[in-house]
C-alpha cells in the first residue's frame, strides 16, 4: 500500500529518473537508506527540518533541475508530498537532503530552506554534494526508527 504513492510520483514526473521508496527497517542509518534506494551511500547528506525538506520534495517534483522549468503543477507537486510525508507519522523522523548550501546574487547564505527554497519562487541557486552520476539531482531521505523513505530525482542537462 505504501507503494502506491510512489508508482503515483512515478507516474507523473517522467522526466529524468525518480528515485520513490518506502522502507519499513529498524534502526538504518541515512547511508543504509540512500544504497537501497540506488543513491551513493557515500554523499554528504545535510540534517534539514521537515518544513524545509517539504519544500525541497515539492521543488524537486515539480520542476526540472536543469532549467527550472515547470513538469506538473505545483498544486500537483505538493499534493504528492502531502501523501508521502503523510506517510511518516513516527515521532523523531529525521530529515536530510543533499543541499550544502545557497548561493543568491553570489552570495553564499547558510541553508535555511523553509523561507529560502521554495517551489513557487526560486531565486538564485544551491550547491549540492551529487548523490547519483546525473548531472543534477536533488531529493529527501526521512529516516525513522521503523519506517524511512526516499524522494529523489536525477535531471541531465
Amino acid at each position: 500500500m505504501d507503494d502506491a504513492i510512489c508508482d503515483a510520483i512515478k507516474q507523473v514526473r517522467v522526466f529524468g529518473v525518480m528515485h520513490c521508496a518506502i522502507i519499513r527497517a529498524a534502526n538504518l542509518t541515512v547511508s543504509a537508506v540512500a544504497a537501497q534506494a540506488g543513491l551513493r551511500d557515500t554523499c554528504s547528506f545535510t540534517e534539514i527540518k521537515r518544513q524545509a525538506a517539504y519544500e525541497v520534495a515539492v521543488h524537486a517534483l515539480h520542476r526540472n533541475l536543469a532549467y527550472k522549468k515547470p513538469i506538473m503543477s505545483l498544486s500537483r507537486a505538493r499534493d504528492l508530498v502531502d501523501k508521502f510525508f503523510g506517510l511518516f507519522t513516527e515521532s523523531g523522523t529525521r530529515c536530510f537532503t543533499n543541499i550544502n548550501g545557497y548561493t543568491e546574487a553570489g552570495k553564499f547564505i547558510p541553508t535555511t530552506l523553509e523561507t529560502r527554497f521554495k517551489a513557487d519562487a526560486f531565486p538564485g541557486s544551491y550547491s549540492w554534494t551529487p548523490a547519483t552520476s546525473a548531472t543534477f539531482d536533488l531529493g529527501i531521505i526521512l529516516l525513522g526508527n521503523t519506517l524511512s523513505g526516499v524522494l529523489w530525482v536525477e535531471d541531465e542537462d
